[in-house]
């Protein structure tokens, strides 16, 4: 005879659940006239089932216990015994309190195309099961600042404040002494980046710069790991673009990243941030009048270095099935940061007025580019904001101005985030400083604008 399940008020008093009369109900529930239910899952049916255990004790979980393996729709977590037990994406997410649509627009809104927004979703998940108790309230106030944004609501409720304080000070605490918990921090910082950006906030920058101070003695071992390397190239990119802006020197230097390598925001342009720190040294020599580096001869082997360079498509990626808007944004977002290197390498060499022929033929080019991918994909690709402000600078008539105008309103995120406004600000406050003649250097002109550091981060 097959066992039968006890009922949820029977297991709830620990009381044998005998049959009744009908089969709508057991015997006690039919005398006490109660609703007889079978809600809850059978103990006898989850005895061998092994699962992570979100628990708010443990924010680390040892590395050698699970092990993620990506499938199409789950991650399977193999326990040591070997039995596997598949947590599906959208359980997860669910028990971050996230609805699964929100978490897919906010992936594909941070990545390069679909196929690298499903990988951003199931390496959102994979770090939510390692450490819930560092991210889980990070994750859902990043999904409530999109959700308030999207809807033109305020900036922020004061819940998803709170979880952001309380993950500032998590991060701020910190004290790492494993390569996993390197790995977790670092995902919180851009996690902690990305409600920054969200609700307009002023610390994007400074979160970035400790984040990658704090796992700076654990940086050689984060990049060769396949899944740390990406969140740590995240933070490289965004800090080198924020520093090429700023003429400051990053805060790791940049290490030649394998060919295959194709990050899900920053694409293929991690095989140019070699190059695009040596522009930061330069960038910095000439800000602290430091003749090591900015020489002309160290600046002309740079600038045939940056020429010659040619991004590179791994062979497998081009070979899975890729769609044709997101190679084109892959390659374009590519192009337009070798322009925008050659660009800034030209003004740190020569101030506004001299040379502009040659400026504003990478200014176009720079446009040009993004309006080819903007034609075949519908949007910019990620990033684009310094491509722009580069651009903007050296349009000097009306037309030139509202081409920029129409790029920066087909920004990602342009009808809800704030640093779109601050951009349009900056440029309109450089186009009339230009005409006016009050200074040549262009970064100069950047430092005078008071929200300069919310617009790249």
């Amino acid at each position: 005879m097959a066992r039968r399940a006890a009922c949820d008020r029977c297991r709830a008093i620990k009381s044998r659940c005998l049959p009744g009369v009908s089969n709508n109900a057991c015997y006690r529930c039919a005398r006490l006239r109660h609703t007889c239910t079978f809600l809850q899952k059978h103990l006898y049916e989850m005895r061998h089932v092994r699962t992570a255990t979100l628990t708010a004790d443990a924010p680390f979980q040892a590395a050698s216990t699970f092990s993620p393996r990506k499938t199409d729709n789950t991650l399977n977590y193999v326990s040591k015994n070997g039995r596997r037990a598949p947590v599906p994406t959208s359980q997860v997410i669910l028990l971050a309190g996230i609805p699964v649509p929100a978490i897919a627009e906010i992936c594909l809104l941070f990545s390069v195309g679909p196929s690298l927004g499903l990988y951003m979703q199931q390496t959102l998940c994979s770090h939510v099961l390692d450490a819930p108790a560092l991210l889980m309230e990070p994750y859902q106030a990043v999904a409530g600042a999109f959700k308030r944004a999207t809807m033109r609501q305020l900036a922020a409720s004061d819940s998803d404040l709170h979880r952001c304080a309380k993950g500032l000070q998590l991060l701020r605490e910190a004290r790492v002494g494993r390569v996993k918990e390197a790995c977790n921090f670092l995902v919180l910082g851009l996690t902690l980046i990305s409600f920054h950006r969200l609700i307009g906030g002023h610390t994007a920058s400074t979160i970035c710069r400790f984040t990658l101070a704090l796992v700076q003695p654990w940086s050689d071992i984060l990049a060769d790991d396949a899944t740390s390397c990406m969140e740590l190239l995240g933070l490289q990119f965004m800090d080198t673009t924020h520093c090429l802006f700023r003429r400051q020197v990053p805060m790791l230097e940049c290490q030649v990243w394998s060919l295959g390598v194709v990050h899900r925001s920053a694409g293929i342009c991690c095989q140019l941030l070699p190059i695009l720190y040596k522009v930061c040294v330069v960038g910095s020599s000439l800000r602290m009048a430091s003749p090591r580096t900015s020489s002309d001869s160290f600046i002309n082997n740079l600038r045939a270095d940056i020429e010659c360079w040619e991004p590179c498509l791994p062979d497998q990626f081009s070979s899975t099935g890729k769609s044709k808007p997101e190679i084109t944004t892959l390659l374009s977002q590519a192009y337009v940061y070798r322009t925008v290197a050659l660009l800034i390498l030209h003004r740190l060499q020569y101030p506004l007025g001299r040379e502009d022929e040659r400026a504003g033929t990478l200014a176009k080019a720079i446009a040009a580019d993004l309006e080819r991918c903007l034609s075949i994909t519908g949007q910019c690709p990620p990033h684009a904001v310094l491509p722009l402000v580069m651009a903007g600078v050296e349009a000097t008539c009306i037309s030139e101005r509202e081409r920029i105008h129409f790029l920066i309103s087909r920004v990602r995120g342009a009808a809800f985030y704030p640093y779109v406004q601050h951009l349009r600000e900056l440029l309109a406050g450089v186009w009339m400083s230009r005409d006016c003649g009050e200074d040549r250097n262009v970064f100069n002109l950047f430092d005078q604008y008071p929200n300069v550091d919310h617009i790249l981060l």
